[in-house]
């Protein structure tokens, strides 16, 4: 997430933390589907690019 310079969010169900905090990133439970929030469309493509990998 260094690749990104504007504010992420990870979302869960009903909780949603700073995609940047690995503290947050594993209060999640990590076996249900996240979604990733990008608030500034400019470093979209540059994340999925670096993300592709670990989409389904």
């Amino acid at each position: 997430m260094a690749l990104c310079k504007s504010e992420c969010r990870l979302i869960s169900k009903k909780y949603i933390v700073d995609a940047k905090s690995l503290l947050g990133i594993f209060s999640l439970d990590l076996t249900n589907r996240l979604q990733l929030e990008i608030s500034n469309d400019s470093d979209f493509d540059k994340i999925r690019d670096s993300l592709k990998d670990f989409f389904i």
